[in-house]
């Protein structure tokens, strides 16, 4: 499964031509019609898609990869042409109420990049570290100075989202292949990445989640890097993407205890001259992670006296309140009547309190999405559901024979289980601690979706039944495409 020298596709990315396509996208379609819009974007895919089939000939692994890479693209630029900026979003209100991530953006905006001069918790969502909702702001001051309305500017906001979207994707596929996956598993890693409906979704979102989870996963990314070279410029590209991610959600702090064994491991087998060359890289990490991480929260705590570890609590009068059900029920109760549906339960017949089957249902489709309000897809949703969950279990079955087949003695594989088994603890804890139906979602555990994509790839490469397992991944994506882009929820 791991390798030390991985040999790179032959196709290198073109990232610069990533960001100029969804920067441009992003300032015409805030301006163009929405009716006109889709029907312009889809024969637009149409043609490049045929195109792609056509122009390479006899369709190889690498050739497919670059289609997949295009198709996921496009899956994720379909989805904000028809999702307004307010919609399917997670704590963003509208722009104008002053609250929710939308607010703080606005402050931003509106203050010059100047930091809150008043108590963070006074008003909702402003604990946050500010990094994301800064770009944001710098973002629309830029649309704004090219003669774009406010309100289009604030709709453009997606453009943003688009690219950290994308550029996880891109940050996927070369962890996947330095990883050492390769061959067909690369590809069904690959096609988990490109058309899993939270990848989808995140395209969309305005809050920091986005960009929250592309800085975790370029600190996973660097951290295999630097396994591989103990170079200077590779451990200080970890410190800023871990820095920068708590800069933008204190939550990138889970990629940590996992980088930090890699650090420790490396340490221990070094001597002489090594060992002095990797002191002298851990204390350059330090100086850049820690001032940029803690930056916000050592802040807030000496002007305000804000908690370290502040997070607002709902009331337990709240009616998504689930802690009067104990946790052994909560952790434990697989009950048929909590599969009658695979849409998160948000009050009928009653609230999701189980934080595994939520972590399934909103990563196939949020909280926002039931058969009620979307009939459309009553019968597609179902199919997405339980082939995205075997993948999902499957998963955990190939990290089981990981285990038994001795790669415990691979340090990236420690590396890998660490931060599986870190998330994985931090989300259940989560959710035993704040006992609401809102926390219980897979936006606190995305980076468990690669590592789940890495396990599915290692999978096919080492059973005899990997095609099956090939049509379980096709079926998912299948479906995926069908919810989020034929049916356009």
């Amino acid at each position: 499964m791991f390798c030390k020298k991985s040999i790179l596709l032959k196709y290198n990315y073109p990232s610069f031509y990533l960001f100029a396509f969804t920067f441009i996208l992003g300032i015409v379609t805030a301006n163009l019609n929405f009716s006109l819009t889709v029907p312009l974007f889809a024969l637009f895919s149409l043609v490049i898609v045929l195109y792609l089939v056509g122009a390479f000939g006899k369709i190889t692994n690498q050739k497919t990869m670059y289609i997949i890479f295009i198709l996921g693209l496009i899956l994720r630029v379909a989805y904000v042409l028809y999702t307004d900026a307010t919609v399917r979003q997670h704590d963003v209100e509208q722009f104008g109420s002053g609250i929710g991530h939308a607010g703080y953006i606005e402050y931003f905006y509106n203050n010059f990049i100047s930091l809150p001069k008043f108590d963070v918790r006074e008003i909702w969502q402003f604990y946050h570290p500010p990094l994301h909702h800064i770009i944001s702001a710098l973002y629309m001051h830029i649309l704004t100075a090219f003669g774009i309305g406010y309100s289009s500017a604030c709709e453009s906001l997606q453009t943003l989202s688009l690219l950290y979207s994308a550029l996880s994707m891109l940050i996927c596929y070369k962890l996947f292949v330095k990883i050492g996956l390769k061959n067909v598993g690369l590809l069904l890693a690959m096609l988990i990445i490109a058309f899993h409906p939270t990848f989808i979704v995140f395209s969309g979102s305005i809050n920091n989640d986005p960009l929250s989870v592309l800085f975790m996963l370029a600190a996973i990314y660097y951290t295999v890097i630097w396994y591989n070279s103990q170079k200077l410029t590779d451990i200080i590209k970890i410190a800023l993407c871990i820095g920068l991610g708590m800069f933008t959600k204190l939550s990138a702090w889970m990629v940590a205890p996992a980088i930090a064994f890699v650090f420790l491991y490396k340490f221990v087998k070094s001597r002489g001259d090594i060992t002095k060359k990797l002191i002298l890289q851990f204390l350059v990490f330090a100086l850049i992670c820690v001032p940029l991480g803690l930056f916000w929260s050592i802040r807030n705590y000496i002007l305000f006296d804000v908690p370290f570890t502040y997070i607002p609590l709902l009331s337990t009068d709240n009616p998504q309140y689930v802690g009067d059900i104990s946790a052994i029920k909560r952790l434990l109760d697989f009950s048929p009547y909590q599969f009658a549906s695979v849409y998160d339960m948000w009050g009928d017949p009653y609230y999701e309190y189980n934080p595994t089957i939520a972590l399934l249902k909103t990563a196939m489709f949020g909280e926002w999405i039931n058969s009620g309000t979307y009939p459309a897809i009553l019968v597609v949703g179902v199919v997405l559901f339980w082939s995205g969950a075997v993948t999902g279990a499957l998963s955990v079955v190939a990290t089981v024979l990981g285990l038994i087949n001795k790669k415990i003695k691979n340090p990236l594989f420690i590396f890998l289980l660490i931060l599986t088994l870190t998330i994985v603890f931090m989300y259940y804890w989560f959710c035993l601690q704040y006992p609401f139906t809102c926390t219980q979602n897979i936006r606190y555990a995305v980076p468990l979706i690669p590592l789940s994509a890495i396990a599915i790839g290692w999978l096919n490469n080492n059973i005899k039944l990997n095609k099956y397992l090939q049509v379980l991944v096709l079926l998912f994506c299948i479906f995926s495409v069908a919810t989020y882009f034929v049916i356009g929820i």
